[in-house]
This record gives structure tokens, sequence and C-alpha cells, in this order.
């Protein structure tokens, strides 16, 4: 079996429910002692209004709706820190209506072959046949 080189990992947590974009803004994070005052600071924001906000730190991207809350790791962050992020979030706002959550895993693999690739690829299809999750892009 070829020797697998992993080139990205990186988690996401999407909840949906119903949000207030506006307040999820980097310095709302600070105040709640979520993020470090360095990183609200370097903040990248895409856009506030009041069906969406977006936006960057070194670690995270986090992107809000009325309907759906989701932070992306970065592709060369440590993705551990999402859960805290997270979980903290929701304990400071304990009435946020929440319907559904996903766990997302991303990881990419460097492979020194097509041959290698396939390898892998039937190896995979051989431990999930019947199981409906795996995909293999």
């Amino acid at each position: 079996m070829a020797r697998l080189i992993l080139e990205v990992n990186g988690a996401s947590v999407v909840l949906t429910g119903s949000f207030n974009p506006t307040i999820f803004q980097p310095e709302w994070f600070l105040r709640q002692n979520l993020l470090p005052a360095e990183e609200c600071g370097k903040a990248e924001i895409k856009v506030i209004a009041p069906q969406v906000c977006e936006f960057q730190t070194e670690r995270f991207i986090i992107q809000v709706t009325t309907e759906r809350f989701a932070v992306l790791s970065k592709p060369d962050a440590n993705p551990a820190p999402i859960r805290d992020l997270v979980a903290g979030t929701f304990f400071t706002l304990p009435h946020t209506p929440l319907k559904a959550l996903g766990l997302n895993r991303d990881m990419h693999f460097v492979l020194p072959s097509e041959e290698a690739w396939h390898q892998v690829e039937t190896r995979l299809l051989q431990r999930t046949s019947g199981k409906e999750s795996c995909r293999v892009v």
C-alpha cells in the first residue's frame, strides 16, 4: 500500500437553527472570551449584515446566516479548537434555538501515482461496501 501524505487537515461544525448574524462579529467573540484579542484585531471581515455575517481569523472562517452557523478551520490550522469555540458560543447563548448539528472532517492526501490512488480507492470501497456515506472523489 502506498504511503499517504496528509496535505490538508481541516474540520467544520455546522448548526442549523435561528440566528441573528449581526451579533457574531469578532468583537463579540472577544467580549465573550472566545477568541483572543490579537486574533480578533487581525480578523478579515467579509460582510456584516442582518442576513449574513462572515469573517476570517488566522485559524477560523466563521459564516452565519439567519438559519445556519458554521465554523471552519483554515487549511493550515489545528482543527481541534473549533469544538471549544462552538461550545463556548452556545453556552453563552443558551436560548438560541438549534435544530441540527453537523460535524465534518476534511483530509486531503497526496499520493505518489495514479496507481497508488486506485489502490486506496479499491481498499476504501471494499471496507465501505453497502454504506451510502462513502464518497471517493
